[in-house]
This record gives structure tokens, sequence and C-alpha cells, in this order.
């Protein structure tokens, strides 16, 4: 297969570094519309003593064309008007509250934990402080429940100090693409057999519902492989919305966002969303990790540690994109925060999906250099 004329292929890195002090040194990197016409630099310098990284860049197939943010919304930012259902409500019972300790839990996260109410419900508990989480959460499904989006996990109401939501036992997207960690279970052939059916199909419906959000003034602000849930269908859905915003509107929240890496500033920053603000770039960038793990199958910077997490983004060091396919183009474009609104990402989703061009398919070569993009890359 032929290589990108314009950059160096990926090659592997070492997969733990040490202390983010013995990362790389801070080069500016490209800006994604702006192509690479020159020669990769030579390494920066590191200090004495540390073992010396690899530099490197990655190219992306040239299909897609870079979108240019303008102040004015794009056609595709302006999707048609919601209409609510008519759909009669679900039911589930309403048991005692001295009866919760007796039903199984099913799962936690960091604002509740999951109780199985019944074959189809589940219960969801708030955690010792996360009650403001909960509420929070249940205004947002109040709101956007009586649309029945087929995007959204299903809200059906509230028992105690609970939500009360559809049970879907496939799980989360996380563990089609990485197995159940918690429980010592990889992932299964049948697993990555979903996966690479289905990937497409569920990217596009990741974007559908972040736009449904985003419609109704909310910006998800956790959107993951673990909050996207796998359904009977074989269809995705959205859920955990206790870091969410409304209208703008931060609650104190105690749940770490997605991208929690921007708002450290300092030692004593935990990147904990109290008084931060969000935009809907912050999902379109959540959206870009998802993606990378669905075609990937690794976690973004996952074998590093907090610090060094931060360290890479505020560097802008990515991981490498070859050879996933035009997907690619639609990964960086997240990351660089070059989506308007998810419209527009349905509009370059929707082009991939149509050229059939998949990891499967290895990746084509650039046509010409005005084709390449690249940045240093981090795996």
């Amino acid at each position: 297969m032929s290589q990108c004329p314009c950059a160096p292929a990926c090659t592997p890195m070492d997969e733990h570094m040490e202390q983010s002090q013995g990362l790389l040194s801070n080069t500016a990197r490209p800006s994604l519309c702006r192509m690479l016409t020159t020669p990769a630099r030579a390494p920066t310098p590191v200090r004495p003593g540390l073992p010396r990284r690899i530099r490197r860049s990655i190219s992306t197939g040239g299909a897609l064309p870079c979108l240019i943010p303008t102040d004015s919304p794009s056609r595709a930012c302006s999707p048609a008007t919601l209409r609510r259902s008519s759909a009669p409500p679900e039911t589930y019972p309403d048991i005692p509250e001295s009866d919760l300790p007796e039903l199984p839990v099913i799962g936690a996260g960091q604002s509740g934990n999951i109780l199985l109410l019944t074959p189809v419900t589940v219960l969801k508990m708030p955690m010792p402080d996360h009650n403001v989480d909960l509420e929070n959460e249940y205004e947002i499904y109040s709101r956007i429940s009586v649309f029945k989006h087929p995007n959204m996990l299903h809200f059906l109401g509230i028992l105690h100090t609970g939500i009360v939501l559809h049970y879907h036992p496939l799980g989360s997207l996380r563990i089609f693409i990485h197995g159940t960690d918690d429980a010592g279970l990889g992932v299964t052939d049948e697993h990555i057999d979903k996966l690479a059916q289905h990937k497409m199909k569920w990217a596009q419906q990741i974007a559908d519902g972040v736009q449904f959000l985003h419609q109704n003034g909310i910006v998800h602000c956790d959107t993951s492989s673990a909050n996207t849930l796998i359904t009977s269908t074989y269809d995705v859905v959205l859920c955990d919305f206790s870091s969410s915003i409304m209208d703008g509107v931060t609650k104190k929240s105690k749940t770490r966002c997605t991208r929690w890496f921007k708002f450290i500033e300092n030692d004593d920053d935990d990147g904990y969303g109290i008084g931060f603000q969000f935009t809907i770039q912050d999902d379109m960038w959540a959206i870009g990790n998802v993606y990378y793990e669905m075609w990937a199958r690794k976690q973004l910077w996952g074998t590093f540690s907090d610090a060094e997490q931060v360290w890479l983004y505020k560097q802008k060091k990515w991981p490498c994109l070859e050879g996933l396919g035009h997907i690619e183009n639609v990964i960086a474009k997240c990351w660089a925060d070059q989506y308007g609104c998810a419209g527009e990402l349905l509009t370059d989703l929707s082009e991939v999906a149509d050229s059939g061009y998949s990891q499967e398919n290895g990746s084509t070569p650039c046509v010409g250099e005005k084709k390449c993009i690249a940045w240093d890359a981090v795996d």
C-alpha cells in the first residue's frame, strides 16, 4: 500500500511515558485547513537523561473538504421542527422505598447506581452528594421525553429519589469495543462482528441524537461510548445527562465531563464541572473520541496518566488516525473544533457512508500534497 507523499507513516510508540515533563516539547500543530506542503521537521531536543521520543506526522484521506466555520449557520444547522410524541406513557411498579435495597445493582457511574426494577426498566439512584446531578438529569429528561426521540434513552418517571429508565440488556457501546473490563471479560468475537456491521449506522445515530439535544438547548457534556447504549434492534440511545447543561445554565455538578482536560489550569484543578462553561463543540469533540474508539478500538490516550493526558490535550497531540478510512477526516475535524453543529457532522458522515470506505478496505494514498493533513501523533 503506497504511503502519503507528504508525511511518514505512523509507527508504534511507547505504551507509557514516565511523566508529562518527559513528553515532547511543544510545537505548533498545523491547522486542519492548512495543507502540509513542507517536509516534517527534525526532532525537537529533549532534556538530557530523558528518553528520546519519536516525532511523527500522520496523514488522512483527503476526500472530505475542510469546514471553515462562519458567522452564519449552514442549512445543516437548521433541522426540521420537532414534534411531540402521541405514544402512551410506559408504566412501572410503585414499590415501597424499604424494598429498594433488595433490588440488584447492575451498574454504577459517577452520579448514581443502576438498580434492576423489572426485566425492562431500571431505577437510577443518586450517589452520596450527587442529588443535584440527578435532579439536573430529571429536568433534562422531562424536556426531551415528550418527543420520544429514537436515539434517546426513554425516561418513564420518578420513584422515590430516583428516576426510572428503559433497560437495554446488551449494555453500552464500550462493551462492544473494549469488553467488560470491570468484570474481567474481554470483548467477544460477536461484539467485534456487530461493531463492524453497525458502526457506520451507530456513528450517524450518535450524531443525530446529539443534534436533537442541541436543538432542545442541551449540551450533553459527557458523550462517550459508556453513555451510548445498544438496543435489542442494534440501534443506539444516548443516556446519562447528570452533567449536562440546559439553556446555558451550569449546575454545580460533581461529575467530570468528557472534555475535562481544557479546564485544568494548575495542579490544584481536578476537571470537575463546577461553574464551567460548555459549548456544542465540546460535544462534537467528544463524538470524535467515540468514533476513534469505534474505528481504532482504542481509548484516547488510554495508557497515559491524568497529568499526561492534560499535557497532551494542551499541546494538541492526537493519536494516529492513519488507516481508518475517510472517518479519519471526520474525527480530525471533531478534535479541531471544525464543526459548527451536529448537522454538518451528519453531512460528512453521509459522504463517508456513501463512499463505502472503512477500515476494512485499508487506507488510500493521498492524491498530491495538497490533499494531506498532518500533525504530531501520540498513541
